[in-house]
Order: C-alpha cells, then structure tokens, then sequence
C-alpha cells in the first residue's frame, strides 16, 4: 500500500487502494509533534497494521474546484 494523496487540515491520506486513513501525528522540523499548519512529516497507519512515514514535500500541492 502507498500513499498517493494528503489532506494535512483534515489530518487524512488517501491509499492506493482507495481507501483513506487518518493521519496519527505530525511531525516538525525539528522532529517534535505539531499541528498541522508547521508539519513537515507525518505519521499514519496502514490497514494491514504496519506504521508508514513520509515527508509532507514528498507532495505536491493541489487545488480542487
């Protein structure tokens, strides 16, 4: 499973699989917990139990109308 897309302001990724899961913490630059608005890592759990990280720049921007 893989993440294809963020939604850092309502805290949720979007797998591969279609399915959506909850963002569990985010991370700072200086490798602290944070909100939302500073994160520059997150934190999410897969369905099948396993962690994943990532960097927030592995992601583009988008805008949907």
């Amino acid at each position: 499973m893989n993440v294809e897309a963020i939604n850092l302001r309502k805290g949720l990724a979007l797998l591969d699989t279609g399915q959506t899961v909850e963002i569990d913490t985010f991370i700072d630059e200086e490798g602290d917990e944070c909100s939302y608005e500073t994160a520059r890592a997150f934190i999410l759990e897969l369905p099948d139990g396993t962690w994943l990280s990532d960097s927030v720049d592995s992601y583009a921007n988008a805008t949907i109308h």
